[in-house]
């Protein structure tokens, strides 16, 4: 049997990614919209701006959930807080 190996995330890894990412496309998007002067596309702007403000919710809600069940010591969990709740504003 061959055995592979590679580089392994956690889930709390994968959750401190996806809250760096949501925060960049965040603050792209508030440019756009800035920027925008087409309606249509200023409404689909709008749009999916709100639908990464609900899954940055659902984050914080989810770090509530592992400070309880882990800890307020696991890092991960604090580098999760701290990504969740820095500012879109770059």
């Amino acid at each position: 049997m061959q055995i592979t190996t590679g580089p392994s995330i956690s889930i709390l890894g994968c959750l401190c990614q996806e809250a760096d990412r949501l925060r960049w496309r965040m603050h792209l998007l508030q440019e756009a919209i800035h920027r925008c002067q087409n309606r249509g596309l200023f409404t689909r702007l709008v749009q999916e701006l709100r639908q990464l403000q609900s899954r940055r919710e659902e984050l914080n809600r989810m770090v509530a959930s592992l400070r309880n069940d882990l800890g307020d010591d696991s890092l991960g969990t604090q580098l999760l807080a701290e990504l969740v709740s820095r500012p879109v504003s770059l």
